[in-house]
């Protein structure tokens, strides 16, 4: 298992419920739809849903436990970014963050503008 950032997170939740070995890119068709069933605990809700196009996160300190617990049911072996992430969130000041290592090529964050229906926040989207 990888472990980096959205493609560990992506090849943890292949492994664990879709049974894919770990090969996200094959079962990505099926990973996002575990959102909507009771089958992820939250914290891989949160995690999982981060790494979604123009997903942002502004509950920093609740998002860096989801990290954190990721991390920790999901453990692998040399570097962890997610819980680098999470360290740098404990003293981030910014208003939210946004990753870019989706599945769309273009600059997500080109064009910061809220106002359309784009993005959105991760825990707003999980109530």
């Amino acid at each position: 298992m990888l472990g980096g950032g959205h493609a560990r997170i992506w090849s943890a939740i292949c492994a664990k419920y879709l049974r894919a070995d770990g090969n996200w890119m094959a079962a990505m068709p099926q990973i996002f739809p575990l959102l909507k069933g009771e089958i992820l605990k939250p914290f891989e809700k949160s995690v999982l849903l981060a790494t979604a196009d123009y997903a942002l996160v502004k509950d920093f300190k609740r998002f860096a436990a989801d990290l954190r617990s990721f991390a920790a049911e999901h453990p692998v072996e040399g570097v962890s970014h997610l819980t680098a992430w999470a360290d740098h969130l404990d003293s981030c000041e910014a208003e939210m963050i946004g990753f870019h290592s989706t599945s769309v090529a273009e600059n997500l964050w080109e064009d910061y503008d809220l106002s359309g229906d784009k993005h959105f926040f991760v825990f707003e989207d999980l109530k």
